[in-house]
């Protein structure tokens, strides 16, 4: 009912916000677009984590290197959760049901696309409703296995990219 109200509860449990500007750690700006160009900000200067709790357990943290962790508490495959990391790759881990679940609605066409320097290189998607199709841009697919090209698709055909090394039955 009141523009702030900051109140202590029976343990003594508070609301603290201290801010130097002159060493510049613990920023918290909200302005009016009237009063300069900046209009929200939350942020700690130093090398600290900021965390976030719910029900008594930290359930996501934007760490001092840039790294979003949800779900987790450090980077990597080894704990259940979703870690988006500044150089551009992503961490998913699931513990026991599948990691990624994909959806397009209402049409067919692409559901993951692939890209390299910008440009598409192929993409998995559905069509006919429900059939899934794997497609390579600008030429042959390729299926590997141990870094080794098994077999390659062209406009036409599925064949083994080494002549009559694989049977196809």
């Amino acid at each position: 009912s009141v523009p702030l109200t900051v109140a202590a509860n029976s343990s003594g449990s508070n609301i603290r916000l201290n801010g130097r500007s002159a060493d510049g750690y613990a920023f918290l700006h909200y302005r009016n677009n009237a009063d300069n160009t900046t209009n929200a900000e939350i942020g700690v200067s130093d090398a600290k984590n900021m965390q976030f709790y719910t029900n008594g357990s930290e359930r996501m943290k934007l760490d001092a290197s840039g790294n979003l962790l949800v779900g987790m508490t450090s980077n990597g495959l080894t704990s259940t959760g979703i870690g988006l990391v500044r150089d551009g790759t992503s961490h998913m881990y699931s513990g026991g049901t599948h990691t990624l679940e994909l959806g397009r609605g209402g049409s067919d066409g692409d559901i993951l696309k692939f890209n390299r320097s910008g440009s598409t290189s192929g993409s998995i998607g559905v069509v006919s409703g429900n059939r899934t199709y794997i497609n390579s841009e600008g030429g042959d697919g390729y299926l590997y296995r141990g870094g080794s090209s098994l077999y390659a698709w062209g406009g036409s055909n599925f064949f083994a990219t080494t002549d009559n090394s694989k049977d196809l039955g």
